[in-house]
């Protein structure tokens, strides 16, 4: 092996040792680095307190006193009478009109898509204003009750949501076969309020005198025959300082004939003051879609308000137009008890939106009826 050979052999194995080396400094170094990780106590974190069940948080809650339930005090059930007749106080008197002029929206809740507006118009009359009434059953011990009557007329139509039309028909696809769009038409209803004490007992729990229950019966042609429904409004209503109702919402159950929690609905009215002390009435409602859209749940929302001096003038003029063609008797008000009168013996339809069955005929046995706002 030449001197050569042997230089470049030797430069090889030192460059060798020397990498070696390195590498083992440097695990050594990491090595203790972990060492020291290791040895490094964290601080416990404390534990943490139990959480309350659910029956607990419930029981912490304030809860009513036994046997109460809610109420209406005297002033706010005389009050939203008088809102529903368009008066912003408690006092009504007899044959008060107010024309509404309403508009909103019908929005599919499965997709959230606005599938219409709708826009239209409500007349009410004060038949009779608050008086007060023996009951029949208690002559004796005097014990009465107030009462008030009140007369509506209402129709809404229903418009495109791309260029406002007033829809006639519908189809859910370009080719689909189209279905007729009508309005909803209610040529009369009367509601007769009663607000009467709440039982003694219940005064005494509620640890109030003032408190009173309050309920209308909604008389309505009804095919061959005049049907009245009596509601008992859920004392949910409350009015704030400016006296202005809040809210006031139910549940209204299913009509007779119809496909059971399919024709259910939630409702909510609210009646608020506008800034220039104006009357707004807003209407929710959650149920069944219009019977020419289809199967589903629809989400409905109207806002009226009270036209100064119930002017038709004072109307969108598309609006009334379109009702003088098509339904010229919602341009007025129902008169009053003689035109009642009539309207009963000729037995127009009732309010309430029938589904269709393929041999076109109509009724609750045809599949389903939705009731569409009773109360309103």
């Amino acid at each position: 092996e030449s001197e050569a050979e042997a230089g470049v052999r030797a430069r090889s194995a030192g460059k060798r040792g020397v990498g070696s080396d390195a590498i083992h400094s440097v695990r050594a170094a990491l090595g203790g680095l972990g060492e020291r990780v290791r040895r490094v106590r964290l601080p416990t974190i404390p534990a943490l307190p139990a959480l309350p069940t659910v029956p607990a948080l419930l029981g912490a809650l304030p809860s009513e006193p036994a046997g109460a339930r809610p109420f209406w005090r005297l002033h706010d059930a005389r009050r939203l009478v008088c809102n529903r007749n368009g008066v912003v106080g408690s006092t009504c008197r007899a044959g008060h009109e107010a024309l509404w002029h309403a508009e909103g929206e019908v929005v599919n809740l499965a997709t959230g898509a606005e599938i219409a507006k709708i826009e239209g118009v409500e007349f009410t009359r004060m038949l009779r204003p608050w008086h007060r009434e023996t009951l029949e059953e208690a002559p004796a011990t005097g014990d009465s009750v107030l009462r008030a009557s009140l007369l509506s007329r209402k129709l809404l139509v229903f418009k495109s949501s791309e260029d406002d039309s007033f829809m006639s028909e519908f189809r859910i696809r370009p080719k689909a076969k189209a279905q007729a769009v009508d309005a909803m038409m209610i040529p009369y209803q009367r509601l007769d309020f009663e607000i009467a004490p709440m039982p003694l007992a219940e005064r005494e729990a509620a640890g109030q005198s003032n408190a009173y229950k309050l309920s209308v019966d909604v008389q309505f042609n009804e095919r061959d025959t005049i049907r009245t429904v009596r509601h008992d409004l859920p004392a949910s209503a409350q009015f704030g300082r400016s006296r202005q109702l809040r809210h006031f919402a139910r549940f209204v159950e299913p009509a007779r004939g119809s496909r059971g929690a399919d024709a259910s609905s939630w409702e909510r009215y609210d009646f608020v003051r506008t800034e220039n002390l104006e009357l707004m009435s807003i209407w929710t409602r959650v149920g069944a879609c219009p019977s020419w859209y289809g199967r589903g749940r629809c989400a409905y929302t109207l806002r009226s308000a009270v036209v100064p001096r119930a002017d038709i003038a004072r109307l969108p003029s598309a609006l009334v137009e379109h009702l003088k063609k098509f339904h010229s008797m919602y341009l007025r008000s129902v008169s009053g008890e003689e035109e009642l009168a009539q309207l009963q013996v000729g037995k127009m339809r009732l309010p309430v939106e029938y589904d269709t069955l393929s041999t076109g005929k109509k009724g609750p046995t045809s599949g389903g009826s939705r009731a569409i706002f009773k109360l309103g």
